[in-house]
């Protein structure tokens, strides 16, 4: 019987946006059997034929940070929805051994939905395991939810990435920055039985492996230690199309930084989290990964440029929940919530 490190792994990343390019051809590039799961499109209202879903081998490429950097391609496959794989003209290692989850947060629902159905058509094992690399928070509990008590046999594990991609073209991720990549189990001390069949544990060994990925029992304190970032940078700097670096040096911002990052830490506190601060108060922190990041564009902008609806819902709107369970008022972050929503048209 082969070990996970002599076979040869096979992996479904379900989102073809600029993470999943970036970790698909990490993937690919390591010697993975690499499928990209791309939206299936959808038929028009008047009745025509539904549309034959389909996958096919595609070059996806991978640029450095500057247009001058190194351009590497790798060949993956590429299918219309989960579907797709149906009819596929070449052969693809299944059942998968690892999901990687890199939607939007409105698409999460749907995702789960197609994943329960791929391990009932055969697509995934019980040992394949799921992990969310998606922005803001509320994604993994969504997507245990959807496989409507199966998790025990997929375990969903949250992951975490400080790198910056941008997607140039539609099979092209740009690198804008470097960062390191985690994975845990969210609340270690309630799921500690996802970890760790021979099977499960072979697996993540190999994740680690070929994406230099760090296994973390903090999961959940990074998860809000960045929410509390994302609540702050992204809303100010879509509202006004600017760049991260200007949280940091516009004098005008400081007020609403320094407010909305006390109510943040009222609600962290309730929830008993520890914010991974080091000896910097919360709006410092901000400020420093502001400066860090000055001339990036955060993803909620990017959102806001393209005319695609925003996170919002996972970051603010995930604070302000808590915040009303707590009894907390939160009247920062939910007029940034409030403008954010205005702007995007679903108040």
């Amino acid at each position: 019987c082969l070990t996970w490190r002599e076979m040869t792994l096979s992996a479904c990343v379900i989102g073809c946006g600029s993470l999943g390019l970036y970790f698909g051809h990490r993937l690919s590039t390591s010697g993975a059997h690499v499928t990209l799961v791309k939206r299936a499109p959808i038929s028009n209202a008047h009745g025509a034929a539904a549309i034959k879903l389909s996958a096919r081998r595609q070059i996806i490429q991978l640029r450095g940070k500057t247009p001058q950097s190194t351009l590497t391609k790798t060949e993956v496959t590429v299918t219309d929805g989960l579907a797709g794989l149906s009819n596929c003209a070449e052969p693809i290692e299944l059942p998968f051994g690892i999901i990687l989850v890199t939607v939007k947060h409105k698409d999460t629902e749907e995702v789960g939905k197609q994943i329960y159905n791929g391990f009932n058509s055969g697509f995934f094992s019980p040992s394949t395991i799921v992990v969310s690399l998606q922005n803001g928070m509320g994604n993994v509990e969504i997507l245990r939810e959807q496989l409507q008590g199966e998790s025990h046999l997929m375990p969903v594990f949250q992951g975490l990435t400080y790198t910056g991609v941008s997607r140039p073209e539609e099979y092209m991720a740009q690198i804008n920055g470097l960062g390191k990549t985690f994975v845990g189990i969210p609340n270690p001390q309630e799921n500690h039985e996802m970890l760790l069949t021979k099977d499960v544990s072979g697996i993540l060994e190999e994740l680690a492996s070929r994406l230099d990925v760090t296994f973390t029992d903090g999961i959940d304190s990074m998860m809000w230690t960045k929410l509390l970032v994302n609540t702050i940078i992204n809303p100010i700097t879509s509202l006004l199309d600017l760049p991260n670096g200007s949280v940091a040096t516009e004098k005008r911002f400081q007020g609403i930084l320094s407010s909305a990052c006390k109510e943040f830490e009222k609600v962290a506190r309730k929830e008993k989290v520890d914010l991974q601060l080091g000896d910097e108060t919360a709006a410092e922190f901000v400020i420093r990964v502001a400066t860090n990041t000055n001339s990036n564009i955060s993803s909620m902008l990017n959102d806001v440029r393209e005319g695609n609806q925003t996170e919002i819902e996972a970051l603010n709107g995930y604070i302000i929940r808590r915040a009303r369970h707590h009894g907390i008022d939160v009247p920062i972050q939910t007029s940034l919530y409030n403008l954010i929503k205005a702007m995007e048209g679903t108040l």
